[in-house]
């Protein structure tokens, strides 16, 4: 979508009026700051669904390169929240009614509503899927994700697993393959070029972990363009590969 030069004004006025309409975000007491595309979030929300939400809605915004979550989770009714074991019980509850998880090789520790999960699992999806579903569980205020991608077998040829990447990145209606390049070296997938938006950085993301069977580790380098007034260049934003998230997703 052709969104012509956006300024830092209209990147936060599209945020505060999405954040505004989202039903599924109390935006109260949510504050935007934007500097040269780069939004940072501070305030706070009722749960820590509302958080990841806020961030999902102001990094769909064209023309944020990154996002920095900063909320934070204070529960309306503190006083009827779940004990720390019993949060326990219900995130290992729900990762063993999974069928394309290994729970058991998940480890779940919760200090004061916050929530790390170790272990491995064999597929970068699985350690996606994990985090993804603890969202939805009331009482938590933060997630620190741990798990290690150990593939179950070896990487494919190099050559091969490339043509697959790139036939699964050109299949997604949101990408436009042509501005990527995929290397596969020795079980490292690295993808570099450029996309107009991170909600479609993240769509690339999301592809190469769903297909990325074997492959040790994925290096998203992809460039968000800067889609700000002349002159403006555009900006790395994380690699998450690595798992070098930013602070917006709380480790």
């Amino acid at each position: 979508m052709a969104v012509g030069a956006r300024t830092d004004a209209d990147i936060q006025r599209d945020i505060l009026e999405q954040l505004q309409a989202d039903a599924r975000i109390d935006a109260s007491d949510i504050q935007v700051q934007v500097a040269a595309g780069q939004v940072v979030l501070d305030g706070a929300v009722p749960h820590y669904r509302a958080r990841r939400t806020a961030e999902d809605a102001a990094g769909a915004i064209p023309g944020v390169l990154s996002t920095e979550n900063n909320l934070v989770v204070k529960h309306p009714r503190a006083g009827e929240l779940p004990t720390d074991q019993e949060l326990k019980i219900r995130v290992e509850s729900l990762l063993r009614w999974q069928p394309d998880l290994e729970a058991a090789g998940i480890d779940v520790s919760i200090h004061g509503g916050w929530v790390t999960l170790r272990g491995r699992v064999d597929a970068h999806w699985k350690r996606s899927r994990a985090e993804r579903l603890i969202f939805y569980i009331g009482g938590i205020v933060g997630l620190d994700n741990q798990i290690v991608v150990r593939p179950a077998e070896e990487p494919g040829e190099d050559g091969q697993v490339e043509r697959q990447l790139r036939a699964a990145l050109r299949r997604n209606a949101w990408i436009d393959a042509g501005r990527l390049q995929v290397q596969v070296r020795e079980g490292v997938a690295t993808v570099t070029g450029s996309v107009p938006t991170l909600a479609v950085y993240r769509q690339v993301q999301e592809t190469l972990e769903s297909l990325a069977a074997g492959i040790r580790e994925i290096e998203n380098d992809v460039l968000v363009e800067r889609t700000g007034p002349p002159g403006a260049a555009e900006s790395s934003v994380r690699r998450v590969g690595r798992r070098e998230e930013p602070s917006s997703w709380p480790r």
